[in-house]
């Protein structure tokens, strides 16, 4: 008799893969960078560059992904918050405001590695696609989860 497993489809782990959406966020909570211009600008290529890329790799391996957008960078950003959801994912709030980095360029360093390593996650949900992964959004694995939480003996 094989052991059934928690997830669908009989796939033996699940993964969701997450994006912390903060735009001009850390900039913002700086009170003496928020009417600098230039430097709000940089806060900008997330939801205006890196959102529609990293979509086009969700929509090529059809994955369904959860991104955590603050409200201000949502009520900034309509249009990358409407694609968002427009491709079926999901979007949560993570109930946090940034404080500002002591040195910006910091931040700056931290953008270029993320959104240098596009071409990872592209392999990474690839590899994913043909593995006994069951890939979802956070709440369908919270749910999945909270099911077999439920009901103990599903997962035997």
């Amino acid at each position: 008799m094989s052991q059934q497993t928690m997830w669908p489809a009989g796939r033996e782990s699940a993964a969701c893969f997450t994006f912390d959406l903060d735009g001009e966020e850390v900039w913002i909570a700086n009170l003496q960078a928020a009417d600098r211009p230039g430097v709000l600008s940089q806060g900008t290529y997330g939801p205006k560059v890196a959102v529609p890329l990293i979509l086009d790799i969700l929509r090529r391996h059809q994955v369904a992904a959860t991104f955590f957008v603050p409200g201000r960078v949502a009520e900034r950003h309509p249009g990358a918050v409407s694609a968002i959801l427009a491709d079926g994912h999901e979007i949560g709030h993570h109930g946090y405001t940034h404080r500002s980095p002591a040195d910006l360029s910091a931040a700056e360093e931290k953008s270029e590695l993320v959104l240098g390593r596009l071409p990872l996650l592209d392999e990474l949900i690839a590899a994913t696609a043909d593995s006994s992964v069951w890939v979802a959004r956070a709440d369908e694995v919270a749910a999945a989860a909270a099911l077999n939480q439920a009901d103990p003996e599903r997962a035997r």
